[in-house]
C-alpha cells in the first residue's frame, strides 16, 4: 500500500474541486440572476432532467429544491418518451443538467417537449455555453470545467464536473430560498424526519 500515494490522489481530486468551484462562483453574472427569477416566476412545477451522473446530481437538485417548499419532479429524458411527457405542461420550468450540452437523448427530449409545450421556459446548466442544449434554453448556468481534471490518466470520469454542477444547483436552489424569504418553521412541514427535522420542529 502506497500511502502517500493515496494521500496525493485524494487531496488532488478535492483541490481541483474546490478550484473549479471557486471559478465558477467568479464567473456568476446576470445569467444565474435571471434563472432565479425564472423560478421565482413560475406557474407551475419544476422539471429537473439530466440522464447518467448528471441525472444523479438531477435528482439531488429536485429533492432539495422541494424541501425548501418548491415543487419539483425529476423527469429522465428515456422514459418521458414512454408516458412521462404528461408530466409536463408549459407553465414548468425545466431545468436540464448536461455537462457536456450535447448528449443526444437529451436534445431530442427537449426538441419534443418544445413542440408540445411552445411556452415551457428552460435552465441549462453545462460547461458549455455555446452548446446544443445551451442555444434551445432561456439561459444557460456555465460550470466553467472543461477537462477532469482528478481523473489523470484519461479525464473521462464525472468527478470535478459533477462536484461544480452540484454546488451550482445548490447555490440555485439557496439564492430562490433567500428571495423568498423562506422560513425555518416551513422547513419542518417538508422535512420533519432526522436530525435535521428535530431541529426545525424547535422554530415551530
Amino acid at each position: 500500500m502506497n500511502k502517500d500515494l493515496i494521500i496525493k490522489a485524494g487531496k488532488a481530486v478535492l483541490k481541483n474541486a474546490a478550484r473549479n468551484i471557486l471559478i465558477t462562483e467568479k464567473k456568476l453574472d446576470n445569467n444565474f440572476v435571471e434563472a432565479v427569477n425564472i423560478l421565482k416566476r413560475r406557474k407551475g412545477k419544476i422539471i429537473a432532467v439530466g440522464i447518467g451522473k448528471s441525472g444523479i446530481i438531477a435528482n439531488k437538485f429536485s429533492s432539495t429544491i422541494s424541501s425548501t417548499g418548491n415543487l419539483c419532479i425529476f423527469v429522465h429524458p428515456t422514459e418521458a418518451f414512454h408516458g412521462d411527457f404528461g408530466k409536463i405542461n408549459e407553465k414548468d420550468v425545466l431545468v436540464i443538467f448536461c455537462h457536456s450540452g450535447e448528449t443526444k437523448e437529451i436534445i431530442d427530449f427537449l426538441m419534443f417537449c418544445k413542440q408540445k409545450n411552445k411556452n415551457i421556459k428552460i435552465i441549462s446548466i453545462t460547461s458549455k455555453f455555446d452548446s446544443t442544449i445551451s442555444l434551445m434554453s432561456n439561459v444557460t448556468l456555465t460550470t466553467w470545467v472543461e477537462e477532469e481534471h482528478a481523473d489523470p490518466r484519461f479525464k473521462l470520469i464525472p468527478t470535478t464536473s459533477a462536484s461544480v454542477t452540484l454546488a451550482l444547483s445548490d447555490a440555485l436552489i439557496i439564492s430562490l430560498q433567500t428571495i423568498n424569504k423562506f422560513q425555518a418553521h416551513r422547513f419542518y412541514k417538508n422535512h420533519p424526519g432526522g436530525h435535521i427535522g428535530e431541529i426545525s420542529r424547535n422554530y415551530n
